[in-house]
């Protein structure tokens, strides 16, 4: 429990916690209220439409974590850490907006292209995450580090998943109580990234490939290279994928098998 303390009371780890806690319980409210605002509010729609709804939700929000994954890599070696947070967490209160706005005008497609954002957003963050740490905390500590932002984002995801759930009580409920409640968890989250002091670039003469599919060719080459990433890289893809469904698709399970309502 000291170990953990010790790497909990740093400034910067602090300010990096909150953030990607914030970033993992917008993600979820949005994904989990989108399913159920579809299987509960929109009663115009058939089965066949919801699944397509469904399934184009899962891919939108997967897509860019693939296609971007190189390109995303090098942006957190070449540029200040810091900045990049400072920056992902800023679009994050615009995605927050957005969010709220599709919910308002009861719009799955708008819907459809803001997760798609919230995205770009997380492949954008991911590596820059992992990439900071090393550097804000000593190396024997690393594994406390990673386990305590592991535990926020597990947490997030709970209280992200609970919240996006009142939409499957009432659109009302969810536009008045879930809705402000993302937005002002994307400030306080980009609040809490102002609070990081700068960490530089690894590799700040590093020529971008803005052809995207380019650089995830190189990343993809780099990790068939060596077995265990590409094994390690396959468990924890098949891990978050599995779950994103399994979450997506309770909603509708919930409505067409255990014939479950709004009450």
């Amino acid at each position: 429990m000291r170990k953990l303390l010790k790497v909990f009371v740093k400034k910067d780890y602090i300010s990096l916690f909150w953030a990607c806690s914030a970033g993992s319980f917008g993600d979820n409210m949005l994904r989990t209220a989108f399913a159920a605002f579809i299987a509960f509010n929109l009663n115009s729609l058939g089965y066949r439409q919801y699944t397509f709804y469904i399934a184009a939700a899962l891919m939108c929000y997967m897509l860019p974590f693939f296609i971007f994954s190189g390109l995303s890599g090098q942006v957190s070696d070449k540029f200040s850490k810091a900045k990049v947070i400072r920056t992902v967490k800023f679009t994050e209160i615009l995605s927050a907006l957005l969010a709220a706005f599709g919910f308002y005008i009861k719009s799955p497609a708008f819907l459809l292209g803001v997760i798609f954002i919230l995205g770009m957003q997380g492949a954008f963050l991911t590596p820059v995450k992992y990439a900071v740490i090393p550097q804000i905390v000593r190396r024997e500590q690393l594994v406390y580090a990673n386990s305590i932002i592991e535990a926020g984002r597990y947490l997030s995801i709970l209280a992200g998943t609970l919240l996006g759930l009142l939409f499957a009580k009432s659109p009302s409920l969810g536009l008045n109580v879930a809705c402000p409640t993302m937005i002002a968890v994307s400030f306080a989250g980009f609040g809490a990234s102002l609070f990081m002091t700068a960490k530089e670039g690894s590799k700040t003469d590093l020529q971008l490939d803005v052809n995207i599919f380019k650089s995830l060719y190189k990343t993809a080459k780099l990790c068939f290279k060596d077995k265990n990433i590409f094994l390690c890289m396959l468990a924890i893809g098949w891990f978050w994928v599995l779950g994103a469904i399994f979450i997506m698709q309770l909603p509708d399970l919930s409505k067409s098998i255990l014939h479950a309502d709004d009450k």
